[in-house]
């Protein structure tokens, strides 16, 4: 909601509100939506969502934090299981405390970087979000192709 403006409070309670448990192709459980028009509204949001999240800064700054965090495992300076319950600050606290230049040059990377200092990544393989939500119990692809007939 932050990221996108594209819906507000009272859209998250229209859209919580008109969910509804279905049971997809394979008889396993699955979240749809009562109308048409809120899952549109879903799936707009959710498209907006994917492009903030796969930008050229986000995916390098991803790659940036998960080079870093493999180093900081590796060395022992913190184990992978603390990953899950120490908080943000203390976890940076632990990389900059460390005796390792070049782990301390990648976080101050990390903490400094400037937006027009980040080099164009490409990245193969990406994982792209195909949603196509049951509406009524109907794929909404689906119900679109009833409409065009």
């Amino acid at each position: 909601m932050a990221w996108t403006k594209t819906i507000d409070k009272n859209d998250i309670i229209e859209i919580i509100n008109d969910l509804e448990v279905y049971k997809n192709e394979s008889q396993e459980i699955e979240l749809g939506f009562k109308t048409c028009s809120v899952a549109l509204k879903t799936l707009y949001t959710s498209n907006e969502i994917d492009k903030f999240c796969h930008t050229n800064e986000d995916n390098f700054m991803m790659e940036l934090l998960a080079e870093i965090t493999k180093r900081t495992i590796d060395n022992k300076i913190i184990k992978y299981e603390e990953l899950y319950y120490l908080d943000e600050p203390t976890l940076l606290d632990k990389i900059g405390n460390s005796k390792i230049d070049e782990l301390k040059k990648l976080l101050n990377k990390f903490e400094n970087i400037m937006m027009e200092d980040i080099p164009e990544m490409i990245l193969n393989n990406v994982k792209i979000r195909d949603l196509n939500p049951l509406v009524n119990g109907i794929r909404l692809s689906d119900l679109s192709k009833m409409d065009n007939n």
